[in-house]
């Protein structure tokens, strides 16, 4: 209950984001209605080996593939708006809130298979003027279908966004593998045509059973097994993508931690564990009249004598206290300061 709450929320923020800026729609439906419009008329005499003897048969073969090609490209690149998210911080903060992963996964992914669909109903509704003829049911069936796909190419790429190193490779690798995928699935043309070597190729392809599916269900054969088929390997692919890009969002983006504290700016050198500057002036000054560094094993080292006075009286009594517990009290030899000698007075 909570993960659909969460999710709701996601997805009504997105689509709320969307429609402030709709001209994203009509971008991503104006390329497949040139397709629509100038490369479907050319199909009827290539297609008439499969039976394709009118128009309204032709867009029954090909508008069902130019579906697929809408969810390929547009759900495989909406991994771009995820890398603006991440680089303004927008998933950092949004995980310090108690939402669910999986939400933030889901209501992105939805608000761009909800944009899919509208795409998809626009196209459909451009080529029932061109003589494309299909049942309410089966339509619904094939926007099912395709609902899937779009789910499915959308967690993919949010997988991907998160996966790469560099913002840069994002597009290279997206077009890398949108391409064979396209081809491997005869959204173009039915791959019926191709070669024996080519369809033994295309069935490892996940999306050729999705476009097979859905051309069966606009070709009004709502009880083909390509259907059930497609609509099988589709839901299990779809499946695992979220399931992948889920964990992604919970492994690979950090929630920001608190502050870490830094010490005032009023600290003082001995505070943070190093020597002050008497102390490193009283070494050197031992150092430079040949005394031990440290006093003698089971004699505590003197500290700084602090006293009110001139700067110079201070460094000369500390490095006499110095030598005398380093050389065993009074009767040693000459002391070197460093500045002058002092000799100690033997006793009586």
């Amino acid at each position: 209950m909570k993960l659909a709450r969460d999710t709701w929320l996601v997805f009504q923020r997105q689509l709320l984001l969307m429609w402030r800026t709709p001209v994203w729609i009509a971008v991503g439906v104006i390329q497949p209605i040139f397709y629509l419009l100038l490369f479907a008329p050319l199909l009827k005499q290539v297609l008439a080996p499969m039976g394709a003897t009118t128009y309204a048969e032709t867009y029954q073969i090909y508008v069902p593939g130019l579906l697929a090609v809408l969810c390929i490209f547009g759900g495989l690149y909406t991994g771009f708006s995820l890398l603006g998210e991440l680089k303004a911080g927008i998933i950092e903060r949004a995980r310090v809130t108690p939402v669910s992963r999986l939400a933030l996964l889901l209501g992105r992914a939805l608000r761009e298979t909800v944009a899919l669909l509208v795409q998809a109903v626009i196209i459909t509704i451009i080529a029932l003027p061109f003589g494309l003829r299909v049942g309410p049911l089966n339509l619904l069936l094939a926007f099912l279908l395709m609902g899937l796909l779009a789910l499915m190419t959308s967690a993919i790429s949010y997988g991907i966004a998160l996966v790469l190193p560099a913002d840069e490779a994002m597009a290279p690798v997206v077009n890398t593998l949108a391409q064979p995928i396209a081809l491997l699935s005869g959204v173009l043309l039915p791959l019926a045509l191709a070669p024996m070597w080519l369809q033994s190729m295309a069935k490892w392809n996940p999306f050729y059973w999705a476009v097979e599916g859905m051309r069966a269900l606009f070709s009004g054969h709502v009880g083909d097994s390509a259907v059930w088929q497609g609509l099988l390997v589709v839901a299990v692919m779809t499946t695992a993508a979220v399931y992948w890009s889920a964990r992604l969002f919970s492994t690979r983006v950090r929630c920001p931690g608190p502050p870490r504290e830094r010490p005032p700016r009023g600290r003082t050198a001995g505070e943070t564990g190093r020597p002050t500057a008497r102390q490193s002036d009283g070494r050197r000054a031992g150092r430079a009249g040949g005394d031990p560094v440290g006093p003698p094993p089971g004699v505590p080292a003197p500290g700084p004598v602090r006293r009110p006075g001139p700067p110079h009286l201070h460094h000369l009594v500390n490095t006499v206290r110095r030598a005398i517990c380093c050389r065993g009290g009074p009767g040693g030899p000459m002391v070197g300061t460093g500045r002058s000698s002092v000799r100690q007075e033997e006793p009586e």
